[in-house]
């Protein structure tokens, strides 16, 4: 994305918007399958030599839940704003413009969600047994004793005072 000086007047604001579709590009960005496109909205003013940039970056990725695990649709936002020099690295001499390129990418890597929930009221995993609490009731108190609980070893841990230096030996 270039933005030549030139062609934003001055104490004019301009808006560029548009979208990101290249799915490789976004993956690669995100480390997460994006669905869709990922539309941007910036809005810039120039001062001098200077250009004010606010960028608006909106998008979803697949996900899993932080309490359940589950597979999800997640919500990326991000805002940020930044003003450039003549200075900067992506000031073109030539063109006099910015290259807004790594701006973008920035914003988009900034817009992963730092919370995934599947749905608002998550219950999560049982911490005993670990069944999904959205799908099933628990019953370990019923069926888990001893070594046939697959948590067994964490359990260890936390009656002995937890783990040590981050190790979960004994």
């Amino acid at each position: 994305m270039f933005v030549e000086l030139a062609s934003i007047p001055f104490g004019a604001t301009v808006t560029i918007e548009g979208d990101v579709n290249d799915t490789e590009f976004l993956k690669d960005i995100l480390s997460s399958d994006p669905i869709g496109a990922f539309h941007y909205t910036l809005v810039c003013s120039k001062m001098e030599e200077k250009l004010m940039a606010n960028l608006t970056v909106k998008g979803k990725v697949y996900a899993r839940c932080d309490l359940c695990g589950e597979e999800t649709e997640a919500p990326c936002f991000s805002d940020l704003d930044e003003c450039f020099t003549p200075d900067d690295e992506e000031y073109d001499i030539e063109k006099n413009g910015y290259n807004l390129d790594k701006f973008l990418q920035d914003c988009i890597s900034l817009s992963l969600p730092r919370e995934v929930r599947c749905k608002p009221d998550c219950k999560g995993l049982c911490l005993k047994c670990g069944v999904n609490l959205n799908k099933n009731a628990c019953r370990c108190h019923e069926t888990l004793i001893g070594d046939n609980n697959p948590f067994g070893a964490l359990q260890d841990i936390i009656k002995n005072g937890g783990a040590k230096n981050g190790s979960t030996k004994k």
